[in-house]
This record gives structure tokens, sequence and C-alpha cells, in this order.
């Protein structure tokens, strides 16, 4: 316990031990917490509030440390029933939120991406300087570098493990209250800078606070978090997986209100995310496992739930269809894949 807080629990930009020992700690680690009876030893031994307190880190070269320890609470929380009452103990709910919010705004900071400009996802590559930070000369700048979409990716992905527990549902019910709304929204207005492997995950997190307390959507959509995200996709679709099986659970929770559903029915985004499949640098995105099939399966739920779009989502299903044959009965782009 003496070299976990050690090692977590300094404030300094400079790292307490080398960066092999700290690896093989990890390694260590993760591995007990994977364990029914390693992840209680850790609980009893009074690892969570250690784990929190890395958590709040927010020094530059700690990005990747507080993404293993968001990791590690992870693998420890869905194996052990005693950590999550030990994780709330610490006010580990409270800094997860805030650690987020912190790293969106951070990202939104530090990326010359334009929100209103869908052609900074496919505009030519602006190397740094050579002198300034040689290790990324060729990341893209409106980019976020590695380390900080990994700790991202794996807040976001602790809280979502969060919300699927039903059992949690109560300690939980509050995060619409927090600035949580606020950052997911700050989320979908930079889809060039996080990119699809945070903004599906948020849009995942969207559907699950409405379904998990669906008495919460009014305060969803006084957050302009329905109306932003249709707006942001309508103008781009990001290419990514994640975010087209997300979709129709979020669109699901944002029409369970007349607001939301005539917020839906006047909006293109059906069209929009069926007019991927006629996309060539979308098909190939599409191959990745069985995103079609998935798709398809939470379109066809979202529609037995709300009948009163049907017509028209399988009109645009039959127009996407008649597109995709005529484009295989020419010599497209697509023929070519």
């Amino acid at each position: 316990m003496f070299i976990l807080r050690k090692a977590f629990s300094s404030t300094s930009d400079q790292p307490v031990f080398p960066f092999e020992f700290m690896s093989a700690l990890y390694g260590f680690l993760s591995t007990m917490s994977t364990n029914l009876n390693g992840g209680q030893l850790l609980v009893s031994a009074g690892v969570i509030p250690i784990f929190v307190t890395a958590l709040k880190q927010t020094k530059p070269r700690q990005l990747r440390s507080a993404g293993r320890i968001a990791k590690l609470l992870d693998g420890l929380i869905t194996s052990t029933t005693s950590a999550f009452p030990a994780f709330c103990s610490a006010n580990g709910i409270t800094a997860l939120v805030k650690r987020v919010h912190t790293e969106v705004e951070d990202g939104v900071a530090l990326s010359d991406a334009n929100p209103e400009a869908a052609n900074d996802l496919s505009s030519p590559i602006k190397p740094h300087s050579l002198e300034n930070i040689t290790h990324q000369v060729y990341r893209r700048s409106e980019i976020l570098p590695a380390e900080q979409i990994f700790l991202l990716k794996e807040l976001f992905k602790l809280l979502s493990h969060l919300l699927q527990q039903p059992a949690y549902h109560d300690r939980l019910r509050n995060l619409v209250e927090t600035n949580l709304p606020t950052t997911l929204r700050t989320v979908f207005t930079h889809p060039a800078a996080f990119g699809g492997n945070i903004y599906g995950p948020a849009i995942s997190i969207s559907a699950m606070l409405v379904h998990n307390e669906p008495t919460s959507l009014p305060i969803i959509q006084e957050a302009r978090l329905p109306d932003t995200l249709l707006g942001c996709l309508e103008k781009h679709l990001p290419y990514n997986g994640d975010v087209i099986t997300n979709l129709p659970a979020a669109l699901g929770a944002f029409c369970l209100n007349e607001t939301g559903l005539e917020q839906f029915r006047q909006s293109s985004i059906v069209s929009k995310v069926l007019g991927a499949f006629s996309d060539p640098d979308f098909v190939r995105v599409l191959q990745e496992g069985d995103v079609p099939g998935s798709f398809g399966a939470a379109l066809d739920e979202f529609m037995r739930h709300f009948p009163v779009v049907k017509d028209s989502m399988i009109d645009a299903i039959i127009q996407m269809l008649k597109t995709v044959v005529d484009m295989g009965a020419i010599d497209s782009s697509l023929t070519r894949l």
C-alpha cells in the first residue's frame, strides 16, 4: 500500500518510479482486479480511494497513467461487488464526471478543429514544428494526442459500464443535474477533435441517461443535447461503426416525449445515416464486424416502439436500396471495393 500511495498520490509532473516499474505495477494490478479473489483483496486493502485520488491528477505527463487508473477502476467495479460502494464513498462519481469535463474542455482548447467545418475531417495533415513536438510531427493538429484520446476512451467506458448496471441506477440518478450533459454536447459539436472512438460512446451514454431515468428527458432537452446531436450528424456523420450502432438507441431515448418525437420527424437524420450505406468510404467501415446487422436490429426495435415514423423510415430504406442498386449497375467506386 505504501508503494501504491507513493506512485498514485504524487502531484509532481515527474514520475516517482521508472516507466518499466510502473508498467509492471499496472500489469500486476490489472491481473488482480479482473480476478474475483484478487479484486476483493484490493478493495478491502483500500485501493479505491487511492485510485480516485490518482484520477484527479491532471498533469500532462500523467494522462496515460490516469487512463490506466480508469481501466483498473472499471475492472474492479465490474468484477467485485464491494468496489462500487467504496467508489461512491470516495466521491468517485463526482471525480469521474469532473475529469471527463476537464479533459473535454482541454481537448477543445488544444484542437485546431473548426466545429462548423466538416472538411476538417478530410483536410491535409498540417505538421507541427519539429522544434516543439517532434514525437507527434505527423499528427493532424485538429485531432487530440493519442494519450488524451486513450484517457477519454477509458473514462467514457467506465461511465458507460456504470450506467449499464441496474443496481447502480439509484446512485447515478442525478448525473443529468451535473455538467455531464453539457460535456456531451461539447463532444458532439467537435467531431473532428474527438473522433468516432469518443463520439460513439458519448451517444451511448446520452441514451442510457434517459433510458435509466425517463423523467430526465426534459432536463436533457433543456441542455439542448438532442437537437445538437441531430444537427451535427446532419452536417457530418463520423466514419465509425460505434456511431452507427449506438444512434438508434439515442433516437429512441430522445423520442420518449412529444417534443423529442416532433424534433426527430422534422430532421433528416435517417436519410443521412442510411446514405452511409452507399458511401464508398463508409462501406469500408461497415465491413468491420457486424455493423449493418446490429444497426438493422436496433432500427427495427426503434420502429416497433415508434410506429408513427415507420412509414417514412421504410421509404428512406427503400430509397437507399435503390441508390445501392443504381451504383452497382454502373462503374462506380463502390463496385471496386
